[in-house]
């Protein structure tokens, strides 16, 4: 028996529980024989897909379209402030990100734009922990007696892996760690530090000039 000789009889008893009135010849009447039609059809694919080797088959529909395999998009990032003079005073190397242990008043301070990068360095010390010196967070205006110290040493957070490399580099190269910039990442406070190297003066002439080569054009346009 085919798969249709099967079906009719539900049909049928779907158009006599339905009392859908029927033809002369016991066929559902033209008006109704949409809802037939809609029976019949479903319980083709589902006979098709008992039939099939897979024991299951994809319903048809809107297929959705295949992820990229490209890099996936960076995430969404709000500059705090860019230290201008370390890039004025060295040559800048490998670049790390690090997280940074804050006091609540300092974020909120940061959140205003009001720190200062351009006498902070950054060290390693004996216990293989990395702490930035010097950068200077105002205090925030609307706190009490719990406000910070402006300039206290924070500590930066990185694996003990990427520690111990960087530490291997700043003693072998003679080389030295300076923050770069501070943002806001996925709500979070990140420091970007580099592993730099000091510019003899007539490097620092070259940047000069290259700045000022880029001002006139700028003017230029």
């Amino acid at each position: 028996m085919s798969w249709f000789n099967t079906i009719l009889p539900k049909t049928g008893r779907l158009v006599k529980l339905l009392g859908i009135p029927l033809a002369m010849d016991g066929s559902p009447a033209p008006r109704v024989s949409w809802v037939v039609r809609l029976v019949r059809n479903s319980s083709a694919n589902r006979f098709a897909a008992m039939a099939s080797p897979a024991g299951k088959t994809k319903p048809a529909g809107k297929t959705r379209p295949a992820r990229s395999s490209g890099p996936a998009t960076g995430a969404p990032v709000k500059q705090i402030v860019v230290n201008r003079k370390a890039r004025f005073q060295y040559e800048l190397l490998d670049r790390v990100e690090a997280g940074i242990a804050l006091k609540g008043t300092e974020v909120k301070s940061l959140r205003n734009g009001k720190i200062s990068l351009g006498d902070a360095y950054c060290r390693i010390d004996r216990a293989g922990e990395v702490w930035l010196h010097d950068a200077h967070i105002s205090p925030y205006t609307h706190a009490g007696h719990d406000n910070h110290d402006p300039l206290r040493t924070r500590k930066l957070l990185l694996h003990k892996p990427e520690i111990r490399r960087l530490h291997q580099r700043v003693r072998e190269k003679g080389l030295t760690l300076v923050p770069t910039r501070l943002y806001f990442k996925h709500g979070r406070v990140k420091v970007e530090i580099a592993l730099a190297r000091g510019k003899a003066l007539y490097d620092k002439r070259d940047t000069i000039k290259k700045r000022d080569q880029q001002r006139e054009a700028r003017h230029d346009r």
